[in-house]
Formats: C-alpha cells, sequence, structure tokens
C-alpha cells in the first residue's frame, strides 16, 4: 500500500512538473505573438517610426522569431538574450553566458536598445 502511495505521489510530482513546462511555453508562444501582432499593427502606418534607427529593433522587445532572423543565432542563442532581459545598454549581452563574440557582434548590428 505505501509503494502505491509513493508511485501515485511520484506521478503526481512528474505530471505537475510537466504541466508547469507547458504553461511556461504556452506564455512564451502567447508573448510571442502578442509581439508580433503588435510589430504588424506598427507596420500598419509606416509614417510612425517603429525605433530609432532605421531598420533596427529594441533587444527588449524584440520576439523570439526576430532573434532567429538575425545571423548566427540560434533558438538557444535568442532563449539566453530574452532571459537576461531588460539591457540598459548593448554592452550588457557581454554579460550573457553562452554567447559567442560573433553572435555578440550580429547582435550588436542589427539591434539597438
Amino acid at each position: 500500500m505505501t509503494f502505491l502511495i509513493t508511485l501515485l505521489l511520484a506521478l503526481i510530482a512528474f505530471l505537475l512538473t510537466r504541466l508547469q513546462f507547458l504553461l511556461t511555453a504556452q506564455r512564451d508562444d502567447l508573448a510571442d505573438l502578442r509581439q508580433q501582432i503588435a510589430s504588424l499593427r506598427s507596420s500598419d502606418h509606416p509614417s510612425t517610426p517603429t525605433s530609432p534607427v532605421a531598420g533596427r529593433e529594441s533587444i527588449n522587445s524584440i520576439s523570439k522569431n526576430g532573434l532567429l532572423k538575425i545571423p548566427g543565432v540560434g533558438a538557444a542563442c535568442a532563449q539566453r538574450v530574452i532571459d537576461a532581459r531588460p539591457y540598459a545598454s548593448m554592452d550588457e549581452l557581454d554579460a550573457v553566458s553562452g554567447l559567442t563574440q560573433t553572435q555578440r557582434d550580429h547582435l550588436k548590428q542589427h539591434l539597438l536598445v
């Protein structure tokens, strides 16, 4: 009987962990969708500048999909950049672990604070 209770508790713990993972993934996807919608809405009004420098987005608001379009940036790199937000300056990328110097250079070329 004790074994069965232990097994059920382990199963419940596993299911709760899985549920937490799924909810986190869903929240991240929802945040990306909201950013894409905001980007689409702002592109409906081309006379309104979207950033101080044409063609460059803010590192604090760019979506994961936007980061993936930058040369040399993969899913893991994009997630590290997102997890380290907010940034006060682009030099703070130097403190983000797991990024190569090439990735940092590409991010600094394509993004701004």
